[in-house]
């Protein structure tokens, strides 16, 4: 049985929280970059 990581719903989700971490990334070099 694969892991369910390989199922599509957990690949969406990966997607969307990769996108989401990436997101938070980009505010806290704006902050960095604002002090």
């Amino acid at each position: 049985m694969p892991p369910a990581i390989n199922t599509d719903a957990s690949k969406h989700e990966k997607e969307q929280i990769s996108r989401t971490v990436q997101e938070m990334f980009e505010e806290a070099e704006f902050w960095l970059a604002e002090d």
